[in-house]
């Protein structure tokens, strides 16, 4: 597993990259329970007037989450990055939650990446979750590798 931006520059040729714009949801959580959910485009600025309702809790959580395919044509020899880049706030990132091949950890950092080539599947989750109310959503996108 990988931490932190691709550091080896002899993979640069020989990689491909898939950049996960667009569409996500926004979850606002109280107590594990969805209270109201917004569309966002990534990456966006986030402010508090986004949700038509403004009265939070200290315990609240958002959990911002968008679907994508497993990329075509992948083969044995490539290797498959998720890459997440601003996401300033961020606690942990999920893939695949609540599947078999479920995978958490920790967001660290500005740049975080990490190798899930061993849990895409056809139609495959991010979550990222954010203790507060973010202030903006970043950058994702998969890396392809040899």
């Amino acid at each position: 597993m990988k931490h932190g931006p691709d550091s080896d520059s002899d993979n640069t040729a020989s990689r491909h990259t898939i950049r996960l714009r667009g569409p996500c949801k926004l979850l606002w959580m109280r107590n594990g329970t969805q209270q109201a959910a917004i569309r966002v485009h990534i990456p966006c600025k986030i402010g508090l007037d986004s949700f038509e309702i403004a009265e939070f809790s200290s315990d609240d959580t958002f959990v911002l989450q968008r679907n994508f395919g497993k990329p075509t044509g992948l083969e044995q020899s490539q290797s498959v990055t998720l890459e997440l880049a601003r996401f300033e706030g961020a606690s942990r990132v999920a893939i695949n939650r609540g599947n078999d091949e479920e995978f958490e950890f920790a967001y660290e950092g500005d740049e975080v990446s990490f190798d899930i080539t061993s849990l895409l599947q056809k139609q495959n989750r991010f979550e990222v979750q954010f203790d507060s109310l973010p202030a903006s959503a970043g950058e994702v996108q998969l890396s392809i590798q040899e």
